[in-house]
C-alpha cells in the first residue's frame, strides 16, 4: 500500500512541473517505512532508538533531508528501476495475449 502511494506520488511529480518538497518527503518516507519496520524489530529495546527515529523524521522534514536524498540518489535509481519494470510488464502482457489467442 505504501509503495503504491509512493509510485503514484512519483508519477505525479514527474508529470507536474512543481517539484515540491512534500512529494519528495512522502516518497522518501514511504520507502523508509519498511526499513524502519525492520529496525524496530531489532532495536525496540534500546532507549536511544525512539529518539533516533524522531531525529530521522526531523531531518527529513526540517533540514529538507528528503529533498537531498531524492535529488542525490533516489530519483535516478527509481527511474531506472521503473523503466525496467515497465519493460518487463509490457513483455509479460504481450506474451500473455499471445498465449491466450
Amino acid at each position: 500500500m505504501i509503495l503504491f502511494a509512493a509510485y503514484k506520488s512519483y508519477r505525479s511529480l514527474k508529470k507536474n512541473t512543481n517539484k515540491g518538497v512534500w512529494f519528495k518527503f512522502w516518497i522518501v518516507r514511504a520507502l523508509y517505512l519498511p526499513i524502519e519496520a525492520i529496525l524496530d524489530h531489532f532495536f525496540y529495546k534500546y532507549t536511544f532508538y525512539p529518539d533516533f527515529r524522531v531525529l530521522v523524521l526531523a531531518f527529513l522534514v526540517f533540514a529538507q533531508g528528503a529533498a537531498q536524498i531524492w535529488d542525490g540518489f533516489l530519483e535516478e535509481n527509481i527511474e531506472k528501476g521503473l523503466k525496467l519494470a515497465e519493460k518487463k510488464y509490457a513483455e509479460f502482457k504481450k506474451k500473455s495475449t499471445q498465449t491466450s489467442s
